[in-house]
């Protein structure tokens, strides 16, 4: 099995985005990447995009003929690109995160997606539709709690961060890494609802004293290998590629409250140049094949409901109706309106009560 890697290589993919971007600007008008007939994709880079080749672009190209190309960058980045261009958007169909894409879908930014062209729409989670059916997610990532079983031996809800006897054991992540996915988790805890931000860091407040640290994923790899960090909340992937790099005590937990959504969305503009390429291309994602695929190489869950997998491959992600449909959502509306007061807040009510135990 091939080593699954991050899956969002954000820098990567914005270096290799303004590279290419420079390198445009040098060359002939009438050079293209693409041919005329090209199904343009935006991507977010590295490893994933040779998968999306691999798994989606091969059967698509069988179909249909025509070739794919891919721009990779951020979701932040397409997304501007989108909004700077959206007559002439520079891709025909988009990975998206849906932070980024929940201010296009009241904005006219992307088609409707109907399953008349796009039979497989008919087989995914009634969740994996968003925006209206503007969007479909490809697959699902998460974050949940990732922890050490050798040492922890079971985690099967979020308030073990209340537990006073864990304190010192696990870490919170950052602020500009997970830290505001905790909030609909922690409002649903506090009052039941998951847009309840002022329960939440009420909540979020009273567990801090007891983390050790602060934490990117990247940094948590090295902490839970030193044993530093016995659980924290993560990307639930992440705990994928700690597993295949040799640390086999961790596992994925899977709370009774829910993990949260990290939807890999697909969209396609609005007024994209090859819209039926871009469904078939949509189509092409949604087949069980694909989906096997980025399950396997990135525990990147199924969106289609009658893809199986093994258990020893299911174990790391929201797999089956009843983890799939208890999902938490976050309300990205909501969130990207506050995100700047929010950001403010945690480093002002959060982090200086960091290890305060």
């Amino acid at each position: 099995m091939k080593r699954a890697l991050p899956i969002r290589q954000e820098r990567r993919a914005f270096l290799v985005a303004t590279a290419l971007a420079a390198l445009a600007a040098f060359m002939p008008a009438a050079f293209t990447f693409a041919q005329a007939d090209d199904l343009v994709v935006g991507s977010w880079g590295g490893v994933w995009d040779d998968t999306v080749k691999q798994a989606v672009g091969s059967k698509f190209t069988a179909e249909t003929g025509s070739q794919i190309q891919i721009v990779p960058g951020t979701s932040t980045d397409q997304f501007a690109k989108l909004i700077a261009n959206p007559d002439s958007p520079p891709f025909d169909v988009l990975y998206i995160d849906l932070d980024a894409a929940a201010a296009g879908f009241s904005q006219g930014l992307f088609r409707k997606l109907d399953v008349a062209t796009i039979p497989n729409l008919a087989k995914v989670y009634p969740n994996a539709i968003y925006g209206g059916g503007q969007a479909v997610a490809a697959s699902f990532g998460a974050i949940s709690i990732v922890y050490n079983q050798a040492k922890v031996p079971s985690v099967d809800s979020w308030s073990i961060f209340s537990d006073p006897a864990n304190a010192g054991k696990y870490a919170l992540n950052v602020v500009d890494g997970w830290a505001l996915y905790m909030l609909p988790v922690f409002g649903k805890i506090k009052s039941g609802s998951t847009d309840d931000f002022d329960g939440a860091f009420d909540a979020i407040k009273a567990i801090a004293p007891g983390a050790s640290q602060s934490l990117g994923d990247e940094a948590l790899h090295q902490s839970f290998a030193s044993g530093d960090v016995l659980f924290a909340p993560m990307y639930s992937g992440e705990a994928y590629v700690m597993y295949q790099a040799g640390q086999k005590d961790i596992r994925l937990a899977k709370p009774k409250e829910g993990m949260v959504a990290v939807p890999n969305l697909l969209v396609i503009p609005a007024h994209a140049k090859h819209p039926e390429l871009a469904e078939k291309f949509i189509n092409a994602a949604l087949e069980e094949s694909a989906q096997t695929t980025f399950a396997t190489q990135y525990a990147s869950a199924p969106s289609v409901t009658s893809v199986k997998l093994d258990p020893s491959m299911a174990q790391w992600m929201a797999t089956g109706a009843q983890e799939v449909g208890a999902l938490i959502q976050p309300n990205w509306v909501k969130l990207n309106a506050q995100r700047d007061a929010l950001v403010q807040r945690w480093n002002t009510d959060i982090v200086p009560e960091i290890g305060a135990k």
